[in-house]
């Protein structure tokens, strides 16, 4: 189901690019749009939605290690008035 979804966007995005230009950086943009994904996480207070955050950045390699929120590290809560009322 994945892929099918994956391809039919592919398909969406080269019939937008494709009218207003032909030219080799369409075909790279394409290539990177293709990869590009968003996940909105919605949840109660104190359910873990950085936690999860901070593990899925870990496991996609955008990060080399999931921060926690305790020590106050993570890459999601990066405002002074999140990091001090652990808010995000």
């Amino acid at each position: 189901m994945i892929q099918i979804l994956i391809r039919q966007s592919q398909n969406i995005i080269a019939r937008r690019v494709r009218w207003k230009s032909s030219s080799p950086s369409i075909e790279s943009e394409i290539r990177r749009l293709t990869h590009l994904r968003n996940v909105g996480i919605l949840a109660h207070v104190d359910a873990g939605k950085t936690t999860v955050t901070e593990r899925m950045l870990a496991l996609a390699g955008v990060v080399r290690r999931a921060g926690s929120v305790d020590d106050g590290n993570t890459v999601t809560d990066f405002l002074p008035a999140e990091r001090e009322r652990g808010i995000t």
